[in-house]
């Protein structure tokens, strides 16, 4: 029966978007009351945190044998972010975007795609991949965190979330959980649907699966444009 494969989607982006936020919003406050300063806050557990969703279902896929909806989750994902988020975006208000954009980032940007792609070639990611990608991302991390270190301003440390540190490991752990679950309803109803539908998870992973782990930065992106 289709019906609650697709319950299970609905249910399961709606628990992604909501736990992620109360996660990343639990994890940055704990991590002011422990010393951290908002900028590294922001270049690790809010950049990361962001991207809660597509980790948490990519590596539930993985390991319930769902590798093609993994690598469709993470490829799709970034389409969307890209395609979705920006086009969406630029049509409520322009997006200024500063000089060394092009200089610095886009590159970046372009060099993990090639990466990624060349890891792909065989059709197969295997461990020596992850391997190699992880390195990639550290190296890329920490050449951001050294040009970026600088203290954070007044308007950084308002811009976090008011909560006790009691509350903020609460949301934390509470927030880490749900995504589990939420991962886990979600692969299984993409699963299911794709077997009902005939089509291939990797197609699923690319469509339905990408878009909706991407709502978080589509909403976040146009409050911050209607701002």
């Amino acid at each position: 029966m289709l019906l609650y494969p697709v319950v299970a989607v609905v249910f399961g982006f709606i628990g992604l978007i909501w736990s992620a936020d109360r996660f990343v919003s639990g994890a940055a406050v704990t991590a002011r009351y422990l010393g951290m300063s908002t900028i590294l806050i922001g270049l690790t557990i809010v950049a990361f945190g962001t991207s809660a969703p597509e980790i948490i279902v990519s590596i539930s896929a993985a390991f319930t044998n769902a590798g093609d909806l993994a690598i469709g989750n993470a490829i799709g994902s970034n389409i969307a972010n890209i395609g979705l988020v920006l086009g969406a975006t630029a049509i409520i208000a322009p997006l200024p975007a500063a000089a060394s954009l092009l200089r610095k980032e886009i590159p970046t940007l372009l060099m993990v795609t090639l990466a990624a792609g060349l890891c792909l070639y065989d059709l197969t990611l295997t461990w020596l991949d992850g391997l190699i990608l992880l390195a990639i991302l550290s190296s890329i991390f920490i050449y951001f965190l050294y040009k970026k270190s600088v203290p954070a301003d007044a308007t950084e440390a308002e811009a976090m979330p008011d909560m006790s540190q009691l509350s903020a490991w609460m949301w934390l752990i509470i927030g880490l959980c749900l995504l589990l679950a939420s991962a886990n309803l979600l692969v299984w109803g993409a699963k299911e649907i794709a077997t009902y539908a005939g089509v291939s998870q990797l197609v699923i992973g690319l469509t339905i699966v990408a878009v909706g782990t991407s709502l978080p930065e589509l909403a976040a992106s146009i409050i911050s444009a209607l701002k």
